[in-house]
C-alpha cells in the first residue's frame, strides 16, 4: 500500500508521453500497467499523445508496460523501465515516445530530431 501511494502521490516526477505517429493516419489504441497501476484502454488520434504522470518508487525498479494496437495488429513495449535507465531529457522531466508500425522510438525533445528506435517485444 505504501508503494502505491509513494508513485501515485503528490506532483509526478516522470511524464511519458506516447505519441501516435503511426503512418497511414489511424487510430492508436494503447493500454499501459505498472505493477500497482493501470491506466485502462485509451485511444490515441493521429498526431495526439497520452501522458501517463507517476513518481518513480526508491528502489529503481518502476516499470510500466503497454500493449499497442491498430488495425488487426497487437504489439508490447515496457514503456517506461527503470532498470534500461529511461530518463526524461526534456524540459518539465518528459520522456517522448513515437510509436510508429514498426516500434516505439524514444525522441530527445519535440525540436530535437535525435531519436533511438527500439523493436517490439
Amino acid at each position: 500500500m505504501l508503494l502505491f501511494l509513494f508513485t501515485t502521490l503528490g506532483d509526478a516526477k516522470i511524464k511519458v508521453h506516447v505519441i501516435n505517429t503511426l503512418e497511414g493516419v489511424q487510430d492508436l489504441q494503447l493500454h499501459c500497467k505498472s505493477k500497482n497501476n493501470d491506466l485502462g484502454l485509451q485511444v490515441v488520434h493521429p498526431g495526439q499523445y497520452f501522458m501517463i504522470k507517476f513518481n518513480p518508487n526508491i528502489w529503481g525498479t518502476t516499470l510500466f508496460f503497454c500493449s499497442f494496437s491498430w488495425a488487426g495488429e497487437l504489439h508490447y513495449f515496457d514503456i517506461y523501465k527503470a532498470a534500461r535507465g529511461d530518463k526524461p531529457v526534456c524540459p518539465d522531466d518528459v520522456i517522448l515516445w513515437e510509436i510508429r508500425k514498426s516500434g516505439p522510438c524514444f525522441m530527445t525533445c519535440m525540436r530535437d530530431p535525435y531519436q533511438r528506435c527500439y523493436r517490439w517485444n
